[in-house]
């Protein structure tokens, strides 16, 4: 391609920096000035595939070869720019928005362009299991949330990458629908809570790290997106969403800190939340949570006991938060709102009779962990009559009874017909615990679900019986099974069948290109178990791939099921 001439974009209205708190110089806006370098990150042949947004030029920057694939991994970037402008009440601030690939890395913004790592590109044939929407919707936040309003030193992080991580949840909720944001929401606890318990707590506001890159951890990413949504169910959604207009409005083209956001806060609702923001961003750790809830048939309540149990020795504070009870019956939900304010409470709650089950913090709104025992019948009716994320949570807590029926045949049920595909995908996971013989049969029928992640994960759970007899029937969802990530999960589990006849097979497909090397990686994957030679271009171990769902901060992630996330009945 000819080199072109660009103009260096500009802020969409008057923009200056200027705070007397903080000497910053201001960031620039990165445009190509000459040749077909679209970013301070980039720099190579590229096509330019040309969109709009209003009057807006807005670019996608691929390599010859992904032309094709511009369209389904940028192509809703002017819908997000939409969606974001309303939410945030401030127009997109500048003149331009550049999506350039490059070889390595994640995303990364600079004002008015974003480096997108190669990895994401996805065809239209893989669009639904691989969407690059969450880091499209991420980085472009960041044009918001690090560029209009920026970090005033690395202490504040949070200020541009919770919020552009609670953008993502955001954008799939608003998008996807109310269950498909529950799931990111939940996945991104699961993430904190990994740091937490195997890394580190420290508190999300804190001048003490080594280096800059060690602000950019599962605190600052989602457990602050999820104290974002706290504070939202804290203030309710006008006073929320008016904070974040009046803070982006107020402080425009400026660097800010923690601080003016707390004063936007009072200043828009007129309440002094200096309590809430010194537990959960200034405070390391979380809440764990021991309940005890029962029914006294004599006076007719719902008696709940509530006790703190997180490790006080490392500076956690004991946590002052409301939170919603759920009181479930046949005819439907009684919600009961309470205020923890001690480490221990106990709360009484008038049920004329017994309630099916009692849910403590409905709508899973708080960053916690939990320990609340239920008894069978309380998980059976759990799992039929909560939100999706409540039905998960009670088809892996029922997985502890092996060796009940009705419970066996309450997953089953789930894992066959619950009508959200997390939640079958969850019930699946779920069945691996009880006796194999009993579960055959549903297994092998949610590999015909409508949705390729329930497939897979009935097919992995097949997988790990290692039965040669069932080697037949993965070779035949292999040819049948039109996603790549049901026909890999097929072909992994043919190696852990023992049967050598399915070598030759194996070492065809480990030989033949596919997307993203996904079929050759898995068929080499299966030859291993089966102790064969590696085939050459295809690798033996799975690799994380950016761009799926199965493996990042998505709304689809596999790892959303894992079933030590929640405590003990």
């Amino acid at each position: 391609m000819e080199p072109r001439e660009y103009i260096l974009p500009k802020p969409r209205g008057e923009g200056h920096f200027s705070d007397p708190g903080c000497s910053l110089t201001p960031p620039p806006v990165y445009a190509p000035l000459r040749g077909e370098t679209a970013s301070p990150h980039a720099a190579g042949p590229y096509v330019v595939v040309r969109d709009t947004y209003k009057t807006l030029p807005v670019n996608y920057w691929v390599y010859p070869q992904d032309v094709d694939k511009a369209g389904p991994t940028y192509g809703k970037t002017p819908h997000i720019m939409a969606f974001f402008e309303k939410l945030y009440g401030v127009d997109y601030p500048w003149q331009k928005y550049d999506q350039i690939s490059v070889v390595s890395g994640g995303g990364a913004e600079s004002t008015s362009a974003t480096a997108m790592t190669h990895n994401i590109m996805v065809d239209s044939k893989h669009e639904a299991e691989f969407s690059a929407e969450w880091i499209v919707a991420h980085e472009l936040a960041h044009h918001w949330w690090g560029d209009l309003v920026t970090l005033c030193s690395w202490a504040h992080t949070w200020i541009n990458e919770s919020f552009a991580t609670y953008s993502e949840y955001l954008y799939s909720a608003a998008e996807n629908g109310s269950d498909e944001g529950d799931l990111n929401l939940l996945q991104k606890l699961n993430q904190y809570l990994r740091e937490a318990k195997t890394r580190y707590i420290r508190p999300i506001v804190t001048e003490r790290y080594d280096q800059p890159g060690d602000m950019f951890d599962g605190h600052t990413y989602p457990k602050g997106a999820r104290v974002l949504h706290m504070l939202r169910n804290l203030l309710g959604d006008e006073a929320f969403f008016a904070t974040l207009r009046h803070f982006l409005a107020e402080h425009a083209f400026r660097p800010v800190d923690t601080n003016d956001f707390i004063n936007s806060v009072k200043e828009v609702t007129g309440q002094n939340l200096a309590w809430f923001f010194d537990q959960w961003l200034y405070k390391p750790g979380h809440p764990v949570f021991e309940v005890r809830s029962e029914w006294l048939a004599d006076r007719k309540v719902v008696r709940m006991q509530v006790s703190q149990a997180q490790d006080f020795a490392q500076g956690v504070p004991v946590h002052h938060m409301p939170v919603t009870i759920g009181l479930y019956f046949p005819q439907g939900r009684v919600s009961k709102q309470v205020w923890i304010r001690a480490k221990e409470e106990s709360f009484e709650f008038a049920a004329e009779s017994k309630p099916d089950f009692v849910r403590f913090d409905v709508g899973n709104v708080l960053l916690k962990e939990l320990n609340h025992p239920r008894d069978e019948d309380e998980l059976r009716a759990q799992l039929k009559a909560d939100d999706a994320v409540g039905r998960m949570e009670a088809a892996a807590l029922l997985s502890g009874l092996k060796d009940s029926d009705e419970a066996l045949r309450a997953v089953v049920d789930s894992a066959l017909s619950d009508p959200f595909w997390a939640v079958r995908r969850t019930s699946i996971e779920a069945l691996r615990r009880f006796p194999g013989g009993r579960t055959l049969a549903p297994l092998q029928r949610a590999c015909l679900d409508s949705n390729s992640f329930v497939r897979a994960a009935a097919l992995a759970a097949l997988g790990d019986r290692r039965d040669r007899e069932l080697g037949s029937f993965f070779r035949e969802r292999f040819e049948k099974d039109e996603s790549d990530l049901a026909m890999a999960e097929a072909l992994r589990a043919l190696g852990k069948t023992g049967d050598a006849g399915h070598i030759p097979f194996l070492k065809e497909i480990a030989a033949a290109p596919s997307f993203r090397n996904l079929l050759g990686n898995a068929a080499q994957q299966a030859l291993d178990l089966l102790g064969s030679a590696n085939v050459k271009g295809a690798k033996s171990s799975a690799t994380e791939d950016l761009g799926s769902r199965a493996s990042l901060s998505t709304s689809r992630s596999v790892s959303v099921s894992e079933l030590g996330v929640w405590g003990s009945r």
